[in-house]
């Protein structure tokens, strides 16, 4: 009988009681036997016993500090720690001397802190983003008896260390999803399932035509196909490539400014030369003066020669005359930085944020976007839950710093191969699917993580609002 199939990841820190668990999404196959609530209950409140909210994280030490390799030289090679002892041990594969690796460490050593677990143990071994040093670091994990990997970072090394590990889990935060099958998981954010998860919300949000700027780079041309993919019910007005060099110039083509501009001039033009002609008719022939006005439009000359000092104000204030021919952009870029500058440029060329919808990834939950005022009310897709605010508060009161947003991925990661009851590749599979700092997910087929996530919009002073919450995987 399988025991429990829908486990809590945050079962250390600050389950919230009143969250459900995610619903099943697949069948079951036939003849599997259902765990009874009471069980699972049973289960839960047995497993999370002792164990500290992280909103107390503040009473107690910090979380201890865990050296490289600390595993002993007499443990038996290739035996895991938990079928000798009882105990399981958790080897954690990252870099040295990397800031976004030393976050992931310190989320997994809150993770264990959180944990209050004496018989997990937490064991931490040095790789860079080669093949080769992923698969020294795994033998040397395994030959150390470790019950499951977490990590590596880069995709080449997830590679070597899964062939190295055998049949132990790898649970790594890679978004390569070529990097991982078979025994290696990613439990990170895959491009490509963000990418059709906003590409279904832009369908239903009355997104017209709709532009498509993606980098000309790997992950660019990814996220590209997956958005045609999904992009059922969507107008697709263009599709564009960019690089930093030729973005200006790229978007000053795609938003047909100089056409633009020139109907704008050629507008303004007509405007100044009837207002001019109606002023002088008033100072030359003031009897002439209201026999001339548009009959059509105003009750008299004063009232045309007070609008077309108003639109002339307005024309002056403004580069264009005529909208964007498109109605919304979906943009991608390989940094945050290239966001920034997108926005910035599209409103340079006079395509307003309040006049077009916007649509991104979830790069964009980053301090220079969501302060950027050209990106305002701009929409994407975030992993989330009420817990990952906990967490991220407790990392800073330890640590002195905010996290990395791939920190709750390590916590999550670590959480997971110490809570679950039985620690292998089918576990993991589990299709009922988990919950975490990062709100509910599952492990696919591929091995790569299928993330329920929230729809998001920034509005202003760096924030952004919950416009559609999630709704299962």
């Amino acid at each position: 009988m399988k025991k429990f199939l829908a486990l809590v990841l945050f079962i250390a820190a600050c389950a919230d009681k009143s969250a459900q668990r995610p619903r099943p999404i697949t069948p079951r196959a036939s003849g599997h036997v259902r765990v009874h609530e009471e069980q699972r209950r049973a289960y839960f409140e047995g497993a999370t016993a002792g164990i500290s909210r992280i909103d107390s994280l503040e009473l107690g030490a910090p979380p201890p500090r865990f050296e490289e390799a600390q595993i002993g030289r007499q443990i038996i090679p290739s035996e895991s720690s938990e079928a000798r002892t009882g105990r399981r041990r958790i080897a954690v594969l990252l870099p040295k001397n990397n800031p976004v690796a030393e976050d992931l460490k310190r989320a997994a050593q809150l993770a264990l802190f959180n944990l209050r677990n004496d018989s997990v143990e937490l064991v931490f071994f040095d790789t860079d983003s080669t093949r080769s040093s992923g698969r020294d670091a795994a033998r040397e994990a395994v030959a150390g008896g470790a019950d499951v990997i977490v990590g590596p970072l880069f995709g080449d090394a997830v590679e070597g260390a899964a062939g190295a590990a055998s049949n132990i889990p790898v649970i790594s935060f890679t978004t390569n999803r070529d990097a991982v099958g078979k025994n290696a998981f990613s439990i990170g954010l895959m491009l490509e399932d963000q990418t059709a998860k906003i590409a279904r919300f832009a369908a239903g949000a009355d997104a017209g035509r709709l532009l498509i700027l993606t980098p000309d780079s790997t992950s660019g041309r990814a996220v590209r196909r997956a958005f045609r993919d999904s992009a059922a019910g969507i107008e697709i007005a263009g599709d564009a490539v960019y690089d930093k060099r030729n973005l200006q110039s790229v978007i000053r083509k795609l938003t047909n400014y100089d056409e633009r501009s020139r109907e704008h001039s050629e507008y303004s033009k007509s405007v100044e030369e009837r207002l001019a002609y109606l002023i002088e008719l008033r100072e030359k022939f003031p009897e002439d003066y209201e026999a001339v006005f548009d009959h059509t439009r105003f009750a008299n000359s004063d009232a045309e020669v007070a609008f077309l000092e108003a639109l002339r104000a307005d024309l002056r204030r403004r580069p264009t005359l005529t909208p964007a021919p498109f109605d919304s952009v979906f943009i991608f870029g390989d940094d945050v930085n290239d966001l920034v500058m997108i926005g910035s440029t599209l409103s340079y060329f006079d395509v307003r944020p309040d006049s077009i919808k916007i649509f991104g990834l979830s790069q964009m939950n980053n301090d220079a976007v969501l302060r950027e005022i050209s990106l305002r009310g701009a929409f994407f897709p975030m992993a989330n839950s009420a817990l990952n605010a906990k967490f991220e508060a407790a990392f800073e009161r330890y640590f002195r710093a905010k996290p990395n947003r791939l920190a709750a991925q390590a916590y999550d990661a670590v959480a997971l191969a110490a809570a679950l009851p039985r620690i292998d590749v089918a576990a993991l599979r589990d299709q009922e699917g988990f919950a975490g700092l990062l709100g509910a997910f599952r492990f696919k087929p591929d091995g790569t993580a299928e993330r329920a996530m929230d729809i998001m919009q920034i509005i202003s002073n760096g924030r952004a609002r919950v416009v559609k919450p999630a709704e299962g995987f």
